[in-house]
């Protein structure tokens, strides 16, 4: 099937689509013939979508000192040994921070604090 009939279905199936008052995504399925996943044919494949995964990948940083101070430079989500123990109270919060970063980085003497 070429692209121009699978766009053109999508777009056919949008339009008889009602009004959601939410976000709609399209996932698809693909199945390979012919590729053996035993032996070296495995695939290495990568996606660019047209417009981006759609929200930013936020990545969390718990650090201290040189380190904490070179993560800034680079996200918004870092934090020092007073924060995680801020964090470990206040669950709420941390769910909050959990859902808004794709990753956790750690410095390896926090990672007691951080459990």
């Amino acid at each position: 099937m070429d692209l121009e009939k699978i766009a053109e279905k999508i777009k056919e199936a949008k339009a008889k689509a009602k009004k959601r008052n939410f976000t709609q995504s399209v996932e698809a399925s693909i199945n390979f013939r012919n590729v053996n996943m035993q032996t070296t044919d495995k695939l290495d494949l990568q996606v660019l979508l047209p417009k981006g995964r759609g929200k930013d990948i936020g990545i969390g940083v718990f650090a201290e000192g040189e380190m904490n101070l070179n993560a800034k430079k680079f996200t918004k989500y870092v934090f020092n040994r007073a924060d995680i123990e801020r964090l470990a109270k206040n669950r709420r919060e941390m769910r909050k921070i959990a859902n808004k970063c794709y990753f956790f980085l750690a410095q390896a003497d926090l990672m007691p604090i951080i459990g």
